[in-house]
């Protein structure tokens, strides 16, 4: 259980989830692409948490920073790094899904309820995935253009159907397969001036 701090320190700590400085503010947007439902929740998820927790406030929406955490003295601070994070993911999100969020008053509530809505492993999403991933080649893209959007693909399909995390050498022998077919499938994919190469 954690305990109540029921003192305001005169200062806080840049490291201390209540700091706020002048680029936490409520008008920022912290990541360019806006959430639209399912087919881009899991890119859209994995950015927001790396430009939250750049700004130090993973703790709002991981449930980590509760407001039970702190005593009345800094509660109404609480309150404001709160409805900063609620505005940074209402600025990130499609028209359609802010009319259901504009009532909310808890940021971790939010995040929880978008990823109700929107984290279930859809297998019609990996079909479609799977599929651009076995149909695209090089064509008239660069080699590093073609690389760059077979990563893109292959990051969400590894997001959606996770490998398995131990370090066990079934799991290892594993993963390395994967990375060879992914190999094989960027080498089937070039063009046939390369096939020589």
């Amino acid at each position: 259980m954690a305990t109540v701090d029921n003192t305001r320190p005169k200062k806080l700590s840049h490291n201390h989830p209540l700091f706020l400085n002048s680029n936490n503010n409520s008008g920022a947007i912290l990541i360019s692409l806006q959430l639209r439902g399912h087919k881009n929740y899991s890119v859209w998820i994995q950015a927001m948490k790396i430009a939250i927790l750049g700004r130090n406030k993973l703790g709002f929406i991981n449930s980590k920073c509760k407001r039970e955490n702190y005593g009345t003295n800094l509660v109404d601070l609480w309150e404001r790094c709160n409805a900063i994070v609620l505005s940074w993911l209402m600025n990130c999100v499609s028209p359609e899904l802010l009319s259901g969020m504009v009532y909310s008053s808890n940021a971790g509530a939010v995040w929880d309820d978008l990823k109700e809505c929107f984290d279930n492993v859809d297998c019609s999403r990996i079909f479609q995935i799977h599929k651009e991933i076995a149909i695209t080649s090089q064509g008239t893209n660069s080699i590093s253009t073609y690389f760059s959007k077979l990563r893109v693909l292959w990051a969400e399909f590894d997001s959606l159907t996770p490998i398995p995390g131990c370090n066990c050498v079934k799991s290892r022998k594993f993963v390395q397969f994967m990375e060879h077919q992914k190999l094989l499938h960027f080498l089937m994919g070039l063009n046939e001036s390369y096939e020589q190469a």
